[in-house]
């Protein structure tokens, strides 16, 4: 991912601050509007452009999910997601990444052959879908 320069200003501040408050990788929309209530002024795409920026630079990361909105996560260590496949919530999963020795040796593996091949692989992704908890008492 290439970072972009970037100043710390005081929307892009309140941007991240609301995003952590909210804490659970909420969509624009929902960041939009808990920063509206803060920043009564401050317009849609400023906090879109204040998202994309944050994310380039390491701040957030951006979570391209299943639906068609995307999420921002104020969890930038590496870990995975549950996307609730009922009610489209998104969890972070309860898996640390060491924990998975055997399948990320595997993908090691195949990330060498990809190279090996001629690609250049910057990562990957694992996700879990299925039904939350939540939705499966129900």
């Amino acid at each position: 991912m290439e970072s972009v320069p970037m100043r710390i200003t005081h929307q892009r501040k309140v941007i991240l601050e609301e995003l952590k408050n909210l804490g659970n990788h909420p969509t624009v929309d929902e960041v939009y509007i808990a920063v509206k209530k803060r920043l009564p002024k401050i317009s849609m795409s400023t906090v879109y452009r204040g998202l994309e920026v944050l994310s380039k630079n390491g701040y957030i990361k951006k979570l391209e999910t299943i639906d068609t909105q995307k999420r921002f996560d104020d969890n930038v260590t590496s870990h995975y997601h549950f996307y609730c496949t009922n009610c489209g919530n998104i969890k972070d999963a309860p898996i640390k990444p060491e924990n998975l020795g055997k399948l990320q040796k595997e993908i090691g593996e195949i990330e060498k052959i990809m190279e090996d091949s001629g690609y250049k692989v910057d990562g990957y992704t694992l996700e879990f879908f299925g039904v939350c908890k939540d939705c499966d008492e129900k």
